[in-house]
């Protein structure tokens, strides 16, 4: 889990760390829901922009059409 040089709000921050330690004890990426109830925010908008950041500015990959389609990227 790696940052570009543009940092991460508080936020995005805690929703990098949240979906890490998710792919990583549940080998299996979070669902927008899981994200946005540990995060307690009430929009998937919310967390689909915080996903697209992340992927902008760390190594979070997403595939398309796929359920739990979250990774990094090596």
């Amino acid at each position: 889990m790696e940052t570009n040089q543009l940092t991460l709000s508080p936020k995005m921050e805690q929703a990098n760390q949240f979906i890490s330690k998710y792919i990583q004890d549940k080998k299996v990426s979070p669902t927008y829901q899981e994200i946005a109830e540990h995060l307690g925010v009430k929009t998937r908008s919310r967390i689909a922009y915080l996903v697209d950041q992340l992927m902008k500015r760390t190594n979070l990959r997403k595939k398309t059409g796929v359920k739990r389609a979250l990774y990094y990227e090596q």
